[in-house]
């Protein structure tokens, strides 16, 4: 029963660090950046609506 209560009584306190804002904010980062890369490529010459269509819808 000793080991059931160690493992219950456990905290991770500070070892456990709370990142979710800074992911999320790395993922907006990377969306807007992608966005970007897409709206100047549109305009660059040779580039067909279709084209851009596609490359917006497949991954």
């Amino acid at each position: 029963m000793t080991i059931i209560d160690r493992i219950q009584n456990t905290s991770y306190g500070p070892t456990a660090r709370n990142y979710d804002g800074l992911i999320l904010l790395g993922y907006a980062a990377f969306a807007v950046l992608a966005l970007a890369a897409v709206y100047f490529a549109a305009a660059g010459p040779g580039v067909a609506g279709g084209d851009l269509v596609v490359a917006d819808v497949m991954p």
